[in-house]
C-alpha cells in the first residue's frame, strides 16, 4: 500500500515538473530570398491579431490526455514576430521601402498555432491588404495559408519526450511558407508595377 501511494506521488511529481512553459525565436530566414523581385515601394503598416489568444500563446506538446505539457511562447507578440517577419521578407526580396512607401501593407493574423500530440504540426493564416497610401484604399486583399504536419502516427518523441526546438522548428517554417507566398505572390508584384 505504502509502495503505491509512493509511486502515484513520485508520477505526479515527475507529470508536474514536466510541465513547462517555454519563450521561443521565431522569425524569418532571408537566405533563400530573391532580392531583384520588385521595387522598393511597400511600408509595413498595421499587425492585429485576431486569434483570441493570449498575444504571445504560439501553441503546446500535449500528453495522452491533450493536457498541455509544454507551453510555447514567442518571445514578443505574435503581432509583432509577424510584423517583424514579414518586414524581413518584403525587405529580403527588395520589396521594402525605407522611407515614404507608395503602398502600406497591413496583416490580420486570423490563426498562427503549432501542437504535438503525436505529429508535429503548424498552421497560420494570414489576410494582408497593399493598401496605397495617397488615397488609403486597399488594392489588393488575399487570404494565405500555410500548414505543416511532420512526424509519425506510431513515435516515443511525444508528451513529456516532445521536443520543444522540434515543434518550434515546424511553427518557424510554417510562418516562412506564409511570407514567402506574400513576398513572391505573382498577382501582388503586378500592383507595384
Amino acid at each position: 500500500m505504502k509502495l503505491i501511494k509512493n509511486l502515484r506521488i513520485c508520477t505526479l511529481v515527475l507529470l508536474l515538473g514536466a510541465c513547462s512553459t517555454n519563450a521561443v525565436h521565431i522569425g524569418y530566414d532571408a537566405t533563400k530570398a530573391n532580392p531583384t523581385l520588385g521595387k522598393a515601394l511597400i511600408v509595413l503598416g498595421n499587425s492585429t491579431d485576431e486569434r483570441e489568444k493570449d498575444a504571445n500563446w504560439l501553441g503546446a506538446i500535449r500528453g495522452g490526455f491533450g493536457n498541455p505539457i509544454k507551453t510555447l511562447t514567442t518571445e514578443q507578440p505574435v503581432s509583432e514576430v509577424v510584423k517583424t517577419a514579414l518586414g524581413d521578407g518584403l525587405k529580403a526580396n527588395g520589396l521594402l521601402t525605407k522611407g515614404n512607401g507608395k503602398y502600406r501593407l497591413d496583416t490580420v493574423i486570423s490563426r498562427f498555432d503549432c501542437s504535438q500530440y503525436v505529429r508535429l504540426e503548424a498552421h497560420i493564416e494570414l489576410n494582408v491588404s497593399l493598401v496605397n497610401v495617397v488615397t488609403k484604399e486597399p488594392i489588393y486583399t488575399k487570404h494565405y495559408k500555410a500548414d505543416h504536419v511532420t512526424g509519425n502516427m506510431v513515435t516515443l518523441n511525444a508528451g513529456v519526450f516532445g521536443s520543444v526546438d522540434d515543434l518550434r522548428k515546424v511553427a518557424n517554417d510554417t510562418l516562412q511558407d506564409a511570407i514567402d507566398q506574400i513576398v513572391t505572390d505573382p498577382a501582388l508584384l503586378a500592383k507595384l508595377h
